[in-house]
């Protein structure tokens, strides 16, 4: 019935439901607002009683404030639940109250219903009630009906017919509420296909809306799987020519280690024979002898050290000795070596979990934590704090399924990004000469991978600097690396 009655069967199946939902709501609103129309507008014509009919005014006003006071309870009925049902009735409703109003007013009129002038207020009540309430074709036809059929019936009655004036008036009258009707008519059926297409295609942009939307999320995400796979790409050629970088110094070192341990044992042994020889040097002399050997002896030693650390970085293979270490028992072993450093200085902040534990070997995990501790109080020294902040550094800890982490961070002055990519680069150093030879992380490098593990860097210049050891916590996960 609803089908054949308007013109919903010009809308799209797909959005059939949508329309009815936004019909009904748009209904609903513009009652309401034929009824705040109606209570405000037909008292307000009492203006026009009292020039038209003075004597009548009274009578009239009682009239038009009847009608008012109905339209504006039927406000509040449109909110319930049985009005919300009955929005198009009710529609009609408000309609047929200013209409009886008027109707009622016209048979009032000293001069004959057919030649009073309030006629034109039922043309009026039509087409305002016609633009503010939005009819539909079918409620237009019928509210037009209906008007006709009242004025009729309230002017037909007392017709005289032989008076031929009064006839002239009336169809001259019935002219106008015909021509106002039919204008209405074709009016609505028209200005309805036009809601009906502007929310037809306002569904459609909806759709399109939402459906570039979507492939705007899915092309987003794509973008960003994309730029993770290259990032990940290129940290895996980041540390491929930092391995072939470490592989090939490894070759070079094992082959100038044994070049240099010769000569540093003849220089050992030529010290030794020096020492025999003080003993013949005349006392005033001894002195000077002693400080000189010395400095031979710590030059010497310096060498043995570097010698020391290019055998531990060319030969840095698993340990036999490996073992399943508490990451809470290395990580205080460590930290008491630096407890003079930062003691009073510096803030420790310890979180690892309870139970993490790793599969390495203990002593040099010991030596990679010293050395990245290290790196951290040195940087720190360098950095002014002002506005509150102190030194920290953080020691921390977290399991990744087989895997644990050890993640060691501080706020220093970070590294600068051009340096990011050469940090592991064997002799690659900032430090002032004679304080370091930029052997430590390569070092560290080349002892995590032997455990299975890799290390990592993130640091933001003037904020942090973070290593992360990602480590085996079990001897199987370890062999299959």
């Amino acid at each position: 019935m609803f089908e054949s009655l308007t013109s919903e069967r010009l809308v799209p199946a797909e959005f059939r439901a949508a329309y009815r939902r936004h019909d009904h709501k748009r209904t609903a609103e513009k009652t309401r607002r034929g009824c705040i129309f109606g209570t405000l507008f037909v008292p307000l014509f009492w203006i026009l009683d009292l020039y038209m009919y003075p004597d009548l005014s009274g009578v009239f006003l009682i009239s038009r404030l009847i009608c008012a006071g109905i339209m504006g309870a039927l406000f509040f009925v449109i909110g319930t639940e049985l009005g919300q049902s009955q929005l198009r009735f009710l529609g009609v409703v408000i309609l047929l109250l200013p209409t009886l109003t008027i109707s009622y007013m016209i048979t009032q009129a000293p001069e004959g219903a057919a030649n009073s002038p309030y006629y034109a207020g039922l043309n009026l009540v039509l087409i305002v009630l016609a633009v503010v309430l939005d009819w539909t074709l079918w409620q237009s036809a019928l509210c037009v009906t209906l008007v006709l059929l009242i004025y009729l019936g309230v002017t037909l009655p007392p017709l005289n017919l032989e008076d031929r004036d009064m006839v002239g008036m009336l169809a001259n009258n019935l002219g106008f509420l015909i021509s106002t009707g039919a204008a209405i008519i074709f009016g609505s059926r028209y200005h309805e296909r036009v809601r009906i297409q502007e929310f037809v295609a306002s569904e459609r942009v909806k759709l399109q809306k939402s459906a570039l939307e979507t492939s705007n999320e899915a092309l987003s995400r794509k973008t960003t799987e994309q730029e993770q796979t290259l990032l990940e790409l290129h940290q895996t050629q980041d540390q491929l020519v930092t391995k072939e970088k470490q592989a090939s110094l490894g070759v070079w070192s094992a082959g100038i280690i044994h070049e240099m341990n010769n000569p540093l044992n003849f220089a050992r042994t030529g010290l030794y024979a020096l020492r025999q020889k003080e003993k013949h040097l005349p006392d005033e002399q001894k002195a000077d002898f002693k400080d000189l050997i010395a400095d031979i002896d710590d030059g010497i030693q310096r060498v043995h050290t570097i010698v020391s650390d290019l055998r531990t970085y060319a030969h840095p293979g698993k340990e036999d000795d490996q073992e399943e270490v508490a990451v809470e028992e290395v990580v205080n072993v460590t930290l008491r070596f630096f407890s003079g450093d930062v003691q009073g200085h510096i803030e420790i902040i310890k979180s690892i979990p309870a139970g993490l534990t790793v599969h390495v070997n203990r002593n040099k995990l010991v030596q990679v934590l010293g050395n990245l501790l290290q790196n951290a109080v040195d940087a720190l020294k360098t950095k002014p704090f002002a506005n509150g902040e102190h030194p920290t550094i953080t020691v921390s800890g977290e399991t990744a399924g087989t895997r644990s982490r050890i993640i060691i961070r501080d706020n220093g002055p970070g590294i600068p990004k051009e340096n990011l990519p050469k940090i592991f680069d064997p002799f690659f150093t900032t430090k002032d000469v004679g304080q370091g030879m930029g052997l430590g992380l390569g070092i560290c490098y080349r002892i995590i991978e032997g455990f299975g593990g890799t290390i990592s860097v993130r640091s933001e210049p003037g904020g942090f600097c973070q290593f992360t050891l990602d480590l085996p916590a079990e001897r199987a996960e370890a062999g299959n690396n």
